[in-house]
């Protein structure tokens, strides 16, 4: 008869489905109630010969990108209420509208001043006058600051497992002087130029390098070279598996005759006086049954045409295999190609660092469908990764995003953007969009300011950005959450407190290893 049939339960079910943006006020929230109302009012009493009429109608009256929560919450009850699937133009209509995801809440981390520590002190005080992307540029110029950003691992956070499986992401902008006065004492009796060597269990560390490098040494006995500058041969990452456990020294590659030569760090050319360094590190849980596997670790190379993957006759990774107390005495060592891809005539760059791509922009095949672009990191379970850099409004976009993918997290490195941005060039367009006046330093809005890290909302398949006046750089993190119990303390991440207990109990007895000083050369290590 055309009536819909709403079962008790399923209502209940999803009384309380609604997704909201964070910076809405309690006014706007009335106002998308009252919406929603009227959906119910006008369609879900409709009959299923009156859907084409319904959809037109949904689309040209409510096609607000504000109100994509209250049409994602309709299509949720449509979908529902309705018998045998009899409302399907409805409901792909309110769903296409609401497939893009959002920002669900923005946070800026506390950057605190290293390497060298008075240029992060005087950015410290120069960010209380001055803006903040004036601030960014600066600090990226001069370094001397690091940012941790430790995500909350726990419900709240929209996903009710918090940003799983990510842990945290560290941003390290350094400067190395070669006749730095002060920098030979701090480097002596202050703190080393690096990190010497620590234990982990239980989680991967993924280092990805843009400006300088890192020298690896672990107590299996592996010696790894990596970073974004000639010498490193197109290796500009490192996936480390710490498993069942090991001890690692990662320390600063400095060489101020051969630094910032490549362009994707931003850096300025080689002057043979300042050596730049600048990485992102990583930490990603692993599944409890992963976690006491024998630990491996992998080269990521950048993927360009004319790479070679190279040995240790040409310096790319040299592994020796030493004894220790371990179940193994060896590590499992190998390389993985991250794919970069190029849209806009290049004006946008997208690494594939981890996992996979598939853009909605202007690159296809002749059938016209979007290519797909997949890095071969060996995965414990699954994600995306992503480094996209683009020019002043550009658009980028993400489409055909895993349902299971509920964790998705952007970290602006440089720049900013707004989301669900179409692009083309248009200031005014950028600021209707993002909800602040481009260049402003807003929390507001839609908008992605350099140094801030934003929460995506669990729903949607699509993600779509658009660039400011200073173009836009950032780090893209996605993933499924892992639904087990995590405790992190220190370097250790395990699934409860008895187990981080047992790996600082083994990490004692010297099951991992043992430490080394970092001024030891490779025979006495």
């Amino acid at each position: 008869l055309g009536v819909p049939i709403v079962h008790p339960l399923s209502v209940r079910r999803y009384k309380h489905k609604h997704i909201y943006i964070h910076s809405q006020s309690h006014h706007q929230y009335s106002q998308q109630r009252q919406k929603l109302q009227r959906y119910r009012q006008q369609h879900l009493s409709s009959s299923p010969s009156d859907d084409s009429s319904s959809s037109s109608s949904l689309s040209n009256n409510y096609n607000d990108e504000n109100d994509r929560n209250v049409l994602y919450q309709f299509s949720v009850e449509r979908e529902d209420a309705t018998s045998g699937g009899t409302d399907s133009a409805t409901t792909t209509t309110i769903t296409n509208a609401a497939r893009k995801k959002q920002i669900q809440q923005k946070e800026k981390f506390a950057r605190l001043p290293v390497w060298p520590a008075w240029n992060g002190a005087l950015l410290f005080l120069l960010s209380k006058v001055l803006p903040n992307s004036v601030v960014a540029n600066l600090e990226h110029q001069f370094g001397g600051r690091v940012c941790p950003n430790f995500f909350p691992t726990g419900p709240g956070t929209g996903t009710g497992t918090g940003t799983s499986p990510f842990i945290m992401l560290v941003h390290h902008v350094h400067s190395f002087t070669k006749y730095d006065p002060l920098r030979a004492f701090q480097n002596k009796f202050i703190l080393p130029e690096g990190f010497p060597s620590h234990p982990h269990r239980g989680f991967i560390t993924f280092t990805y390098v843009l400006r300088g490098g890192m020298v690896h040494r672990d107590s299996i006995g592996c010696k790894q070279f990596y970073g974004n500058e000639r010498r490193h041969n197109g290796h500009v990452g490192q996936w480390l598996v710490t498993g069942a456990g090991l001890l690692h020294e990662e320390m600063w590659d400095v060489n101020h005759d051969d630094s910032n030569t490549n362009s994707a760090g931003g850096g300025s050319g080689g002057d043979g006086l300042c050596s730049e360094q600048e990485l992102f590190q990583l930490w990603i849980n692993v599944p409890s049954a992963s976690k006491m596997n024998r630990p491996c670790v992998y080269l990521v190379s950048n993927g360009n045409d004319d790479e070679k993957i190279v040995g240790q006759e040409e310096g790319g990774i040299r592994s020796e295999h030493g004894k220790n107390d371990s179940d193994s005495d060896t590590i499992q060592t190998g390389y993985a190609v991250a794919p970069t891809v190029k849209t806009n005539n290049g004006k946008v760059i997208t690494r594939v660092l981890v996992g996979g791509y598939k853009n909605g922009d202007d690159s296809s095949n002749s059938n016209g469908e979007q290519y797909y672009y997949s890095s071969n990191v060996p995965l414990e379970s699954p994600m995306s990764i992503l480094h996209v850099t683009m020019e002043p409004y550009m658009s980028w976009s993400m489409v055909d995003i895993p349902p299971s993918f509920k964790t998705a997290i952007i970290y602006m490195r440089r720049g900013s953007v707004a989301i669900n941005a179409a692009g083309g060039d248009n200031s005014d367009e950028y600021s209707s969009i993002s909800g602040v006046s481009d260049g402003s330093d807003s929390k507001n809005g839609n908008e992605i300011p350099a140094h801030y890290t934003a929460y995506l909302t669990p729903q949607g398949n699509e993600l779509s950005l658009m660039s400011g006046i200073e173009g836009g750089d950032f780090m893209l993190l996605m993933g499924e959450p892992i639904n087990e119990p995590v405790q992190a303390r220190g370097s250790m991440v395990m699934n409860s407190i008895d187990g981080i207990d047992q790996a600082y109990n083994d990490y004692a007895m010297g099951y991992m290893g043992r430490p080394w000083d970092n001024n030891l050369s490779d025979d006495e290590w």
